[in-house]
């Protein structure tokens, strides 16, 4: 009686339905890769690689003769933005398959995460700029090249630079619209529009100096503390001011507005978390040993160093501690944290160093060299890191430790602010100097 042959030694394989030699899923994209090489000087042997000038092409080429739910997929394994460039440039029908939102978008939201702001927001300040946004839609390939224009100016381009005057005191928060400025004369709250610089709003109800103040992710409300012991809300459309919270002991140096409620970190280490709605406490925990708590940017959570070293992130919702990391750092006595989505920036007493720690796959990344031990303040923004040490303000790229800006500010400087496409400082007579740039790029307000 004759053997029979094993499934994966049968000469002809797959035909006979036998397990075949490559995975169905490398088999369909070898073969949608070759598909490509033949129409477009795809090199095949990389799902990743460049697109060489595409020969002269009539209109019925062989891929446009293929349905589109075929033709996507076959664009999906072109994870390249060049590729699909290129492509756009092919005919008139590729052009519109490859500037598809369902392959630009993932491309967007691996390499940057999410938009800060979401294509259906609306501009706090300008009713008008809301009725043309919704008017002209917003692509993702838009977005793409936008944002790689202006990661190309922070490494390679000047910025524009404007100073403000201390008319209307030291900024204490920004937004892609707008400065939120603490007045020192009335102690008032000034709200100066980015696009000219003019103050749009002056919310008035502190009786003492403001020092700390965040804006939430719409924009549409401000959160303040103020050396008066109290937090107030405030809404920028209408300029009042819906909740206030009292009963605290000392100012509040740390606030976000979170969909938990409001946070609010005050000296001599208490944390608080109180309904949005009522100004209820929900949460009050006070440890003389965490000296230093960050919000993440994103609202995913919150990171505390403690004066031991060792940096905790909280999920908020269940009130508990989910991960501790930098246990080994035992010189810490004065410092700082700064959490934004999957990292944790550390500033550690007496060293010239700040940490970087990726949370995801929790190890440290990178230690930056500022130059200095003293250094006045720092920001996390993404993969940016701006830093003030003594007359010199530094922006570093996080991920690769180059140097990507240098400022001299000057020994007034006190405070910096940073977002994607500026960074600035106050001095110390409330002045403010930005350093923007996004000037001239097309739907900054999202990057």
């Amino acid at each position: 009686m004759l053997k029979k042959p094993a499934m994966e030694e049968h000469p002809r394989g797959p035909a006979y339905g036998l397990t075949p030699t490559l995975p169905p899923e490398v088999c369909v994209q070898h073969f949608s890769l070759w598909m490509l090489s033949s129409c477009f000087d795809v090199d095949c042997r990389s799902n990743t690689a460049s697109v060489a000038p595409a020969r002269a092409m009539s209109q019925d080429d062989a891929l446009s003769r293929l349905p589109d739910e075929i033709a996507a997929r076959v664009l999906s394994f072109l994870a390249d933005a060049r590729c699909l460039a290129r492509l756009c440039c092919a005919s008139r029908l590729w052009s519109v398959r490859a500037a598809s939102d369902a392959h630009w978008q993932p491309l967007f939201l691996q390499r940057w995460g999410p938009p800060r702001r979401t294509l259906s927001q609306d501009d706090p300040l300008d009713s008008a700029s809301n009725d043309a946004a919704k008017e002209k839609a917003v692509r993702w390939k838009d977005l793409y090249r936008a944002m790689r224009a202006l990661q190309d100016r922070w490494k390679r381009e000047p910025p524009a630079t404007t100073t403000l005057s201390s008319e209307h005191g030291p900024a204490v928060a920004i937004h892609s619209h707008f400065l939120v400025r603490a007045s020192t004369s009335d102690f008032s709250l000034r709200i100066v529009r980015r696009s000219d610089w003019r103050c749009v709003r002056t919310l008035v109800g502190h009786t003492d100096q403001i020092v700390a103040a965040c804006v939430d992710a719409d924009g549409r409300n401000v959160l303040t503390g103020s050396t008066d012991t109290t937090i107030r809300l405030w809404d920028l459309a209408t300029g009042n001011c819906v909740l206030v919270i009292e009963g605290f002991s000392s100012p509040a140096t740390t606030l976000r507005l979170t969909p938990h409620g409001v946070f609010a970190f005050c000296r001599f280490h208490s944390a608080k978390l109180f309904d949005r709605a009522s100004g209820a406490l929900l949460l009050d925990c006070q440890s003389l040993e965490r000296i230093a708590w960050s919000w993440d940017a994103s609202d995913r959570g919150l990171a505390s160093l403690s004066v031991d070293g060792s940096v905790k992130l909280w999920d908020p919702a269940a009130r508990l501690c989910k991960q501790v990391i930098l246990q080994s750092i035992r010189d810490i006595f004065v410092g700082c944290v700064q959490f934004d989505g999957d990292r944790v920036a550390v500033s550690r007493g007496g060293r010239a160093d700040i940490a970087i720690w990726d949370c995801g796959k929790d190890r440290l990344v990178r230690e930056i060299d500022t130059g200095c031990s003293r250094f006045q303040a720092f920001s996390l923004v993404g993969a940016r890191l701006a830093c003030v040490a003594w007359d010199v303000l530094k922006v570093w790229d996080v991920q690769s430790g180059e140097e990507l800006q240098r400022f001299a500010v000057g020994l007034d400087a006190m405070s910096i602010l940073m977002d994607t496409s500026a960074v600035l400082w106050s001095n110390l007579d409330g002045s403010v100097v930005v350093c923007e740039f996004g000037t001239g790029i097309p739907y900054l307000p999202y990057l």
